[in-house]
């Protein structure tokens, strides 16, 4: 009698354990921090995702993004059309830091064209701050680039006020 009744109490408890991992796994992969599941808040690996953290997923809004595109606001690396924050190898970031990544506003933008503000190196179309290796910057220290505007310019043609030194 004594081991039915703890038979029967062990396959209770089983069967509400079993119950209670199925709720936890349910919970884990909804809409509030799921992982590898689409539309989630804070997902890991899951697209349309909002705020939190969000990796290998596209489509997400704030946090920080990691090897997604379309990500709003935080960090973002190596994702395209990323806005705000820190964005690395990634193209129409705006503002912040941008390194290899094409259409940046604001910031240091490396490596990359039609950057706006901060520093600009080794690229075109980039508006104010230093500009390296690249043509069309304007304004303050240009270096080795066509069609810069004031301050000081170096080794480049079309350049209106500063310093201008004459094409090698």
């Amino acid at each position: 009698m004594a081991k039915s009744i703890f038979s029967t109490f062990f396959f209770l408890v089983m069967i509400m354990m079993i119950a209670s991992m199925v709720v936890d796994a349910r919970h884990l992969l909804a809409n509030t921090g799921g992982l590898l599941g689409g539309s989630s808040l804070s997902g890991l690996s899951g697209s349309s995702n909002t705020s939190g953290t969000n990796f290998f997923g596209d489509s997400n809004t704030g946090g920080v993004n990691l090897f997604g595109d379309k990500n709003t606001g935080g960090t973002n690396v190596i994702g395209s059309s990323n806005t705000g924050g820190v964005n690395f190898l990634g193209d129409k970031n705006t503002g912040g830091t941008n390194v290899v990544g094409s259409s940046n506003k604001g910031g240091v933008n490396l490596l990359r064209d039609k950057n706006t503000g901060g520093t600009n190196l080794l690229r075109s179309c980039n508006t104010g701050g230093v500009n390296i290796l690249g043509d069309k910057n304007t304004d303050d220290i240009n270096l080795l680039g066509s069609g810069n505007t004031g301050g000081v310019n170096a080794l480049v043609s079309g350049k209106t006020g500063g310093i201008n030194l004459p094409n090698p």
